[in-house]
């Protein structure tokens, strides 16, 4: 039984194998579960804290600007590139193109770093309140991937106060 859920793990990760970084990871944090956690490597349990800890690794190579480490797979999943942008937010770049249509995502990834609008899906770059979360973190900037017209209605009505009338 513990080979066929090891089997249907690795079919889960396909970088398992082939990425030398992350395949020593998983290979240390099995060491870990296995001989200091106690953990059986058969139970449901142990692929839980493999799948959690991995994950945790990618974000720390995120957060330590090695994103090419980062298996591809990764960014198809939302709960790891929502964590990602809160880190990072040009980790919305690497993100799968469904993640870049995500409201939460971008949201969180433009209040990390306001140029991250750049990557976001074209309908999230008209979205008033995105908008106004990147000019926050990052200023006048981010109007470069904004619509001129949506541009001037926003000065004009919610970023009012950080540009007085003359």
């Amino acid at each position: 039984m513990a080979n066929k859920k090891a089997e249907d793990w690795a079919r889960k990760n396909p970088w398992f194998g082939k990425d030398q970084e992350m395949t020593n990871a998983a290979f240390k944090i099995h060491e870990d579960l296995v001989n200091k956690e106690k953990i059986d490597a058969s139970s449901d349990k142990y692929y839980n804290e493999l799948d959690k800890k991995i994950k945790k690794k990618g974000l720390e190579y995120i957060i330590n600007g090695s994103l090419n480490i980062v298996p591809k797979e990764f960014y198809k999943d939302k709960s790891f590139v929502l964590e990602a942008v809160k880190e990072d937010g040009f980790t919305l770049e690497h993100a799968d193109e469904s993640l870049k249509k995500d409201r939460s995502i971008v949201l969180e990834a433009v209040k990390q770093n306001g140029y991250a609008l750049q990557f976001a899906d074209e309908s999230l770059k008209k979205d008033r309140s995105i908008i106004v979360a990147a000019f926050k973190t990052n200023g006048s900037g981010i109007f470069r991937f904004v619509d001129k017209t949506l541009k001037k209605n926003l000065i004009d009505k919610e970023l009012k106060e950080y540009f007085p009338q003359k």
